[in-house]
């Protein structure tokens, strides 16, 4: 019996690797390119949202802007340079936020002026006393803060004329102003002796006119 011819197994032919290589290259090469056409067709949008929120940032309309950073960061993932940008003022806002936020309440409006004499910042406290002076005309509080708000920011008339107007809510506030030195450039005036000093509380607790000089 004769023998079938023996068939060789086709074997598929690999291509050589350096045609691998090349095929890798290419396909790189073509999503770049891919990449690049998305970026340049993306950028003018992101670049337009990214304008329309920094001109809000710069009109302190915080949370338009907040919402314009966010977009492009959530809808345009390739625009990764405008992302930094983005983030960057992202924190600046929320910073502002925090600093910039409206006490509300006569108690808070107080606590901020008090910090911002603490800080330095006697305007930032004429801003918050003058809130709270609208919702409580009668405070003696407000008017001896405002007396040392307006001292320390060179303004000695109207800190005379809140200081007399917090002595005559509440006598007591003529010893604290003998010892701060907001009154400092006050101390030589004879209307602001006069008013510290025409009426000192006995030690049994009377009150009597008295001529007492400024510790």
């Amino acid at each position: 019996m004769a023998k079938k011819p023996t068939t060789r197994k086709q074997v598929k032919k690999s291509k050589p690797a350096h045609r691998q290589g090349q095929s890798k290259k290419t396909a790189k090469r073509t999503k770049v390119a891919l990449k690049r056409t998305v970026t340049k067709q993306t950028y003018p949008q992101a670049l337009k949202i990214y304008e329309s929120g920094l001109a809000s940032l710069h009109r302190k309309d915080f949370p338009v802007a907040q919402g314009q950073f966010q977009r492009l960061i959530d809808g345009f993932p390739e625009e990764r340079e405008l992302h930094e940008r983005c983030r960057l003022y992202l924190e600046v806002i929320e910073r502002k936020s925090k600093t910039t936020a409206v006490p509300k309440t006569i108690e808070e409006q107080i606590l901020a002026a008090t910090v911002a004499l603490n800080t330095d910042a006697p305007r930032e406290a004429i801003q918050y006393l003058e809130l709270a002076r609208k919702e409580a005309p009668d405070s003696n509080e407000v008017h001896y803060l405002l007396a040392v708000s307006r001292a320390a920011d060179g303004d000695l008339d109207t800190a005379l004329i809140h200081l007399r107007r917090a002595v005559e809510l509440n006598a007591d506030n003529r010893f604290l102003a003998r010892h701060e030195s907001s009154f400092e450039p006050l101390h030589e005036q004879e209307s602001f002796q006069h008013l510290i000093g025409s009426v000192v509380s006995s030690p049994s607790g009377d009150s009597k006119t008295s001529s007492a000089e400024l510790d």
